[in-house]
């Protein structure tokens, strides 16, 4: 990572100015500022909930290629997770607890949180199953006592 890279992730403000963003953000000036640009602009997006923004024409031979490659595939995870947190929850709402979260792919922090989703949607079909026996049997027994009555 460059020099100009590793100050603005650690917080420090290049020496050699600031210069505004389309985003109106401020990237510090020099290196590849176009890298910066662009890279400062999808993480604002992000941080507003845009995880469907990327970094596009990446230039291969830019010292920022790799931290740019980086941020796309971390977004693409992000977007996955919640698309996919999304899809499993709406279906067990719906008592379709046979959509689970797709794990496949999913790294760290977010399988594990894959897990624990699943984990959840599997309780939630138990006790809808333990509900639906415990109505059957409280109708039967409303049955009989009507028969009784």
């Amino acid at each position: 990572m460059s020099g100009m890279l590793k100050s603005v992730f650690s917080g420090r403000r290049s020496p050699m100015g600031d210069m505004p963003t389309a985003a109106g953000a401020t990237v510090p000036q020099g290196g590849d500022t176009e890298a910066l640009a662009k890279m400062t602009e999808v993480l604002l997006a992000a941080a507003q909930g845009d995880l469907e923004r990327r970094v596009l024409e990446i230039d291969p031979e830019s010292p920022e290629a790799e931290a740019m490659h980086a941020l796309n595939r971390l977004l693409d995870l992000a977007d996955a997770y919640v698309r996919e947190t999304r899809a499993s929850l709406d279906a067990a709402q719906e008592g379709r607890f046979h959509r689970l979260f797709l794990e496949r792919g999913m790294r760290g922090s977010f399988g594990q949180g894959a897990g624990v989703i699943n984990a959840s949607v599997r309780g939630m079909e138990r006790a809808a199953a333990e509900e639906k026996k415990r109505a059957e049997r409280q109708a039967a027994r409303l049955e009989a006592a009507e028969t009784f009555g």
